[in-house]
């Protein structure tokens, strides 16, 4: 019978370091940025001696609480149904066309920014821009949606400016930064949702620290 191998020491001891420099450049990187309100899991940090097990269900735990209280909003059941509109045709990752009333109306999402992409041959495409369009049409192609407005009716190209829900309560503006294809973008006065964009930035960073966890978690676990 064979015997296995048995991976040398040297080399377990390399690819845990290696694993551990990258998480601290990593939360550093994710803290020196960090503009939403993250403090629920200072302690995570602040006493990494417990098992990297622990370490990822504390953090499973914020992102849970935090998922569950940001994308409801209790004004959509208020908005009446001139509101709602079929979405037509996505443009990119934050601009879409819909139909209201048999018209048809060019609506950017306010509050964040995807990648561009190459609408013309004068204005290469972003890195990230196609796979924030494609995201942004699993989300709402062909789907009736509701609309919000903020403050401002249009943007300086004729665009409607506004908030957008599905069916399912969820605000597309929040999705599309909590899941990593949008920066936040908050441009005066329409910030009425500003916090929310920041939370769900927050869930993000949340979801990159889990996975590195996850890494040392499986690290520690072959040595």
């Amino acid at each position: 019978m064979k015997r296995k191998r048995k991976v040398p020491i040297i080399i377990k001891l390399s690819l845990l370091v290696f694993i551990i420099t990258f998480f601290i450049i990593f939360c550093g990187y994710i803290f020196s940025n960090s503009i939403g309100d993250i403090s629920f899991i200072d302690k995570i940090f602040t006493n990494f001696k417990n098992t990297s097990a622990e370490a990822v269900k504390d953090i499973l735990e914020a992102k849970r609480i935090l998922d569950s209280n940001i994308f409801i909003d209790e004004d959509i059941s208020a908005l009446p149904r001139d509101f709602e509109a079929l979405v037509h045709y996505v443009y990119d990752g934050d601009t879409i066309r819909v139909v209201i009333d048999n018209k048809e109306y060019d609506v950017r999402y306010i509050g964040i920014n995807t990648p561009e992409i190459d609408h013309s041959p004068d204005s290469p495409s972003e890195y990230y821009g196609y796979e924030a369009k494609e995201y942004n049409k699993q989300l709402v192609d062909k789907k009736y949606v509701y609309l919000a407005k903020d403050v401002s009716e249009t943007d300086k190209y004729g665009r409607l400016l506004r908030y957008v829900w599905t069916d399912t309560y969820n605000m597309i503006n929040a999705v599309l930064v909590r899941d990593g294809y949008a920066n936040v973008m908050t441009i005066p006065p329409d910030v009425k949702y500003s916090d929310r964009f920041l939370e769900a930035l927050a869930i993000y960073k949340v979801d990159k620290q889990v996975q590195i966890l996850i890494l040392i978690f499986i690290a520690i676990n072959l040595l």
